[in-house]
């Protein structure tokens, strides 16, 4: 049975915790109800769809939702973007650096993202902005030293030589392709004295 403008304003009612009110509109499949919250004093629309088929009492009001949600949990900002962002109290660790996102994390642990970050990197990014896959990058030419592959800068990798990644000494850095990288990595190759060729074990 469709519910009338009455069902519907003490719906609104009953179901946003006695902080919505009824202004206008049809109570009819796909038709938008205008309704305003009391407590922020504005408008704004929800489905009627939403009204006629919700029982569960909870905030319509995107605000106050937002506000009861923040009840239970602690509002942080995130160290690489500066957004505000909220999380679970169970949630809340006390780490030295807060992201509100994966990739902002990422993004702060990457070789050159400045020196607020450098705890977080592994030893073996080097520190600041100098770093070994920088001074590899300096010193030697952008390809691949063993097959010349050079199609995308972004996609060469540096090899250390010793397999030590706390040896960031020049002398133990190799510009490589990820196929020849791969292939020294898994040990089914080595690489030759003058470091221009790689051969099969």
């Amino acid at each position: 049975m469709r519910k009338t403008i009455d069902d519907i304003k003490k719906q609104i009612w009953e179901n946003s915790l006695h902080t919505c009110e009824y202004l206008s509109g049809e109570a009819k499949p796909g038709k938008k109800i205008h309704v305003r919250c009391i407590i922020h004093n504005e408008e704004f629309d929800v489905s009627y769809d939403t009204i006629r088929k919700s029982t569960r009492k909870h905030h319509i009001c995107p605000k106050c939702k937002a506000e009861d949600d923040a009840k239970d949990k602690v509002k942080l900002i995130c160290d690489y973007c500066g957004k505000e962002y909220y999380v679970a109290k169970s949630k809340s660790t006390k780490s030295d650096y807060h992201f509100c996102c994966r990739a902002c994390k990422d993004s702060a642990q990457k070789i050159n993202s400045g020196e607020k970050f450098n705890e977080l990197r592994p030893d073996h990014y080097g520190t600041g902005t100098t770093t070994y896959r920088d001074a590899a990058f300096i010193a030697y030419p952008h390809k691949c030293a063993i097959c010349g592959w050079a199609e995308d800068e972004d996609v060469l990798e540096v090899h250390h030589i010793d397999e030590n990644r706390a040896n960031a000494s020049l002398d133990n850095l190799i510009i490589l392709c990820p196929t020849c990288h791969r292939k020294l990595s898994i040990h089914k190759y080595y690489l030759t004295d003058d470091r221009k060729s790689i051969i099969k074990k």
